[in-house]
């Protein structure tokens, strides 16, 4: 009985030590799970999704982080929807799939918040599906695996924002799942974990959509995981809470983050409280936001952040590059010119982020001019990579 005391002492001390990382805000206005979120120009949103009277919806939430404070909108024009997903890419939001009282969907919707509008797009040309992994990058949207009418699914599309059309490309190169994690760093979009059958998995593998590849990176040095949530920041990719290799409750809200340049995982302090399943998370500047979700049938509305850090510390790290970069600071135009010896410069390749680590300017070559006037002041981090090595430099536009 001593041991059980001492050990069950140590479980507290260390969920103590680890929601000391963890900040407590203003309560979701609703429990739910499967609730689609998505963080945009400075403010959190929660849509759709089922709560305690297991009836799906189609409400929709604003978190303003500056107030800490919920606000319900005007609902969103589409069905009442379970099981979809959602991500942001160029100031709007995009939604789709999941289902609607058992109905299989394959629709997708944008969102623009300054003027709080919703615009039906074109649908998938492929099987409905919920629990489909979902990524808006580089003007298009890669959606693909979730699960069908007949079963769990491993076809992969793109959604080309500018035309309206979707393509069908090669198919996940594992076995078919639901529920899958997520995200998109650098040049890639990466998939895995999920579930299928009796089985959940803890691989994940990386899609080239300039080759149209797929490649397997190193698996989760942990359980595999279902239903949990996840996002892309600093260069990293992260999922978080979920449920584990028995596909129920883990005992902590786990919390990883994966570096793709040394293609490693680290563990990082867990949400307060046990893991949850189908929780809701965005992004607002340097903070990660975690809302709702379910426990053992309790429907929560907790919502917490985690401060991911400063553009200045940004994950990635800044080792002198080959570079030199005038001026710094900038207010319209900076010019990249790779320093005398430095080999392969011709094919070299650079990327500005801004602080929610979105590309906003490239260009290629051993010298670039990059036109920056559009972008507003603030410190940003420019990319150089060049044989397979890639450096950081922040730059400070005023």
């Amino acid at each position: 009985m001593k041991i059980v005391l001492f050990s069950l002492l140590l479980v507290g001390s260390f969920t103590s030590l680890y929601a000391q990382s963890w900040e407590k805000m203003a309560s979701s206005p609703v429990g739910r799970h499967h609730g689609i979120a998505f963080g945009l120009e400075g403010a959190g949103y929660l849509v759709a999704g089922v709560g305690p009277d297991f009836i799906s919806t189609k409400t929709v939430f604003k978190y303003d982080p500056l107030l800490d404070q919920w606000k319900e909108l005007d609902p969103y024009p589409g069905v009442e929807r379970n099981y979809g997903i959602s991500d942001t890419w160029d100031k709007k939001a995009y939604l789709g799939f999941g289902t609607n009282n058992g109905e299989f969907l394959n629709d997708l919707w944008s969102f623009e918040p300054t003027t709080n509008t919703w615009l039906q797009l074109a649908e998938c040309e492929c099987t409905p599906r919920a629990h489909p992994a979902f990524v808006a990058h580089k003007e298009k949207i890669y959606m693909g695996l979730g699960g069908g009418a007949q079963g769990d699914l491993k076809d992969w599309w793109v959604y080309d924002i500018a035309t309206n059309m979707w393509t069908q490309k090669a198919d996940f190169p594992a076995t078919e799942r639901h529920h899958p994690f997520q995200f998109a760093i650098g040049d890639y979009v990466y998939v895995g974990f999920g579930h299928h059958s009796v089985d959940i998995y803890d691989d994940l593998y990386r899609y080239d959509p300039i080759t149209d590849t797929w490649t397997q990176m190193a698996d989760l040095p942990a359980e595999g995981r279902v239903a949990g949530t996840q996002f892309s920041y600093g260069g990293k990719g992260y999922i978080l809470s979920g449920e584990g290799s028995d596909h129920m409750f883990m005992n902590t809200g786990e919390f990883w983050s994966y570096d793709p340049v040394t293609n490693t995982w680290a563990q990082l302090p867990p949400h307060p409280g046990r893991s949850l399943w189908a929780p809701a998370s965005f992004v607002i500047d340097n903070y990660a936001y975690l809302t709702t979700g379910e426990l053992l049938n309790n429907f929560t509305t907790n919502t917490w952040r985690y401060k991911l850090g400063n553009i200045s510390s940004v994950d990635a790290p800044e080792q002198v590059a080959p570079i030199d970069v005038w001026p710094n600071p900038f207010r319209n135009l900076v010019t990249v010119t790779a320093l005398e010896g430095s080999t392969n410069a011709d094919n070299a390749r650079l990327r500005v982020y801004n602080t929610m680590m979105q590309v906003v300017s490239e260009g290629t070559g051993s010298q670039a001019q990059l036109d920056l006037s559009s972008l507003p002041n603030g410190l940003y981090k420019l990319e150089w990579s060049n044989g397979g090595k890639i450096y950081y430099k922040s730059i400070l536009k005023q």
